[in-house]
């Protein structure tokens, strides 16, 4: 008798282990009718490596570890966002350590350009997608910060704290300069000579002086 072949499952309808903003750029372009190799790699690469790594992951043996290695406060449109990137660890069924998802980036996605296509009576008949666009998904608050980090148990002093704009970028020194300084206040940091370094040194100075 001949071999029936099931059908294969719709990757879009079955949720990964974890829902991250790599598998909701990937899902926005599958629900325009992009196909995978038509999509942009910056779009199917990180969905992939995802996925794969989920393909292995064996739950009995311990849990998914998230560990945040870097968080970043910036401002788009006026409106200011957190992005954070995270490292991934986890066993096989062997109780093997997989091959881990390293700086993998949460809070951005990657969106396709739709454009309608008419034909000469003006009526629609289907859709093209060219180019893409970046979406922000976390506004940034003091609150949103403190929960990733407590749900993620990554120790503060593991994290790098910073503050981007389209033409700078600096770390700074500490978490409080990070969660309490406002972005404007980032900014003018960022502007002078020594950055947040020279910030601190600073502020450590006027507290031996109130001493």
């Amino acid at each position: 008798m001949p071999i029936v072949l099931d059908e294969k499952p719709d990757s879009t309808q079955v949720k990964p282990l974890i829902e991250t903003s790599a598998y909701r750029s990937y899902k926005a372009y599958s629900d325009a009718g992009v196909k995978d190799i038509e999509m942009p790699r910056p779009v199917i690469a990180p969905y992939q490596a995802q996925q794969k790594f989920f393909s292995q992951v064996d739950e009995s043996k311990g849990p998914i570890t998230r560990k945040i290695t870097r968080m970043i406060r910036r401002r788009e449109r006026g409106i200011e966002y957190l992005t954070y990137t995270e490292d991934w660890e986890a066993k096989d069924w062997l109780d093997r350590p997989i091959e881990g998802v390293t700086d993998k980036l949460e809070g951005m996605v990657l969106l396709p350009n739709i454009t309608p296509v008419v034909d000469e009576k003006g009526q629609k008949i289907g859709r093209d997608v060219k180019g893409r666009r970046t979406a922000y998904e976390i506004p940034y608050t003091k609150e949103t910060v403190e929960k990733l980090i407590e749900e993620s148990g990554t120790p503060k002093s593991d994290i790098i704290f910073t503050f981007r704009t389209a033409e700078r970028r600096a770390n700074t020194v500490t978490y409080d300069q990070f969660i309490n300084s406002t972005f404007q206040q980032g900014l003018e940091i960022m502007m002078q000579d020594g950055h947040f370094e020279l910030d601190y040194v600073e502020g450590l100075k006027k507290k031996d002086v109130k001493k």
